[in-house]
């Protein structure tokens, strides 16, 4: 890379897997990288500005030691739409590019649809606050009139090595000791992955586009989708394991599925046309090459040993016993 298409990056967030994934990836690519965050996972190769983003006058503080301009400002944990505003009072003078990680949760129906980039925000109900608070992140960067230019990605379920939510080691913690794993109702729910490096490979990809439009939203994620059913299966499969999956009907209707699954029994699936036209991004990792790079990733002894909550999967299997 020449020292002209060097990136000058300050990513807010930075500490576990997908900004770190992000920061390791820009450091790949040749970029420097400053991270700003409370500084309790620091990243080698990258610089360290450290602050609560929570408190104002931490995060203006720490826009004093920043650089004067940054080529790209690049927020991955904000999760509220004060938590936005202060971030983008405190820095967004010293960009022209502003890249934010948003989710497919901030879509206010989507269970019986397949979204795209158009479609009403606000988060549905089954999403509680996280919906709603990832939401208002969205409509705060939309409604800015003046400042850097905006790029937003809303992606479904992310995976990948260093996965900090127990989602496919749920699954193979059970499937690699024998221990059924039961899905909700009857299985049928569609869900959408992309991959974390895949994620990361879109946002560099991003620092180039044309600013033709102040604010630009894309959905990010693979064009296969699965049932939960399909899902189970296929990890399994991966690790070698029986399939021990097991739809539980209405027999666990007085549990959550969260109680006892990874997922809500909920559809997250979006529209991934747009991404590909004008970014011309393309994932490298499909279902069975993503979710084997990942368990590669893992001691199969600690997924085998992984303390495991059962209590409410006990009391489930006794119903359907």
């Amino acid at each position: 890379m020449s020292d002209e298409s060097r990136k000058n990056i300050l990513l807010i967030g930075g500490s576990v897997f997908v900004g770190k994934t992000i920061a390791e990836y820009l450091l790949r690519e040749g970029s420097q990288v400053t991270l700003l965050n409370r500084g309790t996972h620091p990243i080698s190769g990258t610089r360290q500005l450290i602050a609560d983003r929570n408190v104002p006058e931490e995060v203006q503080r720490a826009a004093l030691g920043a650089d004067a301009h940054y080529d790209a400002i690049i927020d991955t944990s904000a999760f509220n739409g004060e938590q936005t505003r202060i971030a983008w009072e405190a820095l967004s003078s010293k960009t022209d590019h502003w890249l934010h990680l948003s989710s497919a949760s901030v879509y206010s129906d989507a269970n019986d649809n397949l979204p795209n980039e158009q479609a009403a925000i606000g988060g549905a109900d089954v999403w509680g606050s996280y919906g709603r608070d990832k939401s208002a992140c969205d409509s705060f960067l939309q409604a800015q009139t003046s400042g850097p230019a905006v790029t937003i990605f809303r992606p479904p379920y992310i995976y990948g090595p260093g996965n900090n939510h127990d989602r496919e080691t749920f699954i193979w913690s059970r499937a690699l000791r024998g221990r059924p794993v039961l899905i909700p109702s009857g299985g049928k729910t569609q869900i959408q992955f992309v991959h974390a490096k895949d994620l990361a490979a879109a946002f560099v990809r991003a620092l180039g586009r044309d600013f033709k439009h102040k604010v630009a939203v894309y959905n990010i994620g693979t064009s296969e989708r699965f049932s939960l059913r399909e899902w189970v299966s296929g990890l399994c499969a991966i690790a070698k394991a029986k399939d021990i999956g097991v739809c539980v009907g209405q027999n666990a209707s007085k549990y959550s599925p969260r109680q006892y699954f990874p997922f809500r029994d909920f559809q997250c699936v979006v529209d991934v046309t747009r991404i590909g036209a004008e970014l011309g991004w393309k994932p490298t990792f499909g279902f069975t090459l993503g979710f084997e790079n990942t368990l590669a990733a893992y001691d199969l002894d600690f997924l085998k040993a992984k303390p495991i909550e059962t209590a409410i999967e006990d009391e489930i299997l006794k119903l359907i016993s």
